[in-house]
């Protein structure tokens, strides 16, 4: 429970403190899809990342070749993979850069952030000193994420999307419609889902 709570104290740092979409880290480990495991100082982009191992120059890696990059602090390992988002049709957009938030035996839940710009009225575009955070859950049994919930204000969020993901479960629908479960206690929902329901 104490490493769940360092993780979130994490999320909520990493969704401020990543406004520009990269993360910088002098001791990072990055394994890659080849059984290559990497490690030195890293830059780190929603595409992918370029690390200085065994090496005075930075080498680029595609999020399609990482399959994880942990990156240490004092008390806990944060982990961080590169995964497509399923749109229309079946079409795959670009690896983005997501947040493991709780990985389970049968869900898994990330975090993916998005940096916010806006016009200021005169064609100029510039930053306007947030993000939104988009909450993806993906079943050990898919090969790619669903959005259940985001803090932008157009996207249906929890309430609607929590439901129809999770519609093998009434149990925790039905908690998702009572408002046992909404978008600021989804982590909890997901657990649920893990201990509770059966596929």
């Amino acid at each position: 429970m104490k490493n769940l709570k360092l993780l979130l104290l994490f999320f909520i740092f990493f969704s401020t403190a990543t406004f520009s979409q990269v993360i910088i880290t002098n001791n990072a480990s990055v394994f890659l899809k080849n059984g290559k495991i990497l490690k030195g100082k890293m830059r780190m982009g929603l595409k992918g990342l370029r690390i200085k191992h065994n090496s005075k120059k930075f080498k680029v890696y595609l999020g399609k070749e990482i399959d994880s990059v942990h990156i240490p602090t004092e008390n806990i390992i944060h982990k961080f993979v590169y995964i497509p988002l399923k749109f229309k049709k079946g079409k795959y957009k670009d690896y983005k850069l997501m947040q493991t938030i709780f990985k389970g035996d049968k869900i898994r839940l990330y975090n993916y952030n998005e940096a916010v710009f806006m016009s200021n009225g005169f064609g100029v575009y510039g930053m306007t000193g947030g993000s939104f955070t988009f909450l993806y859950a993906i079943r050990t049994n898919e090969k790619t994420p669903t959005r259940i919930g985001s803090s932008f204000g157009l996207h249906k969020g929890f309430k609607k999307e929590g439901p129809k993901y999770f519609k093998n479960c009434k149990e925790l629908v039905s908690r998702i419609n009572n408002k046992t479960y909404t978008k600021e206690n989804i982590i909890d929902a997901v657990i649920f889902y893990e201990n509770k329901c059966n596929e």
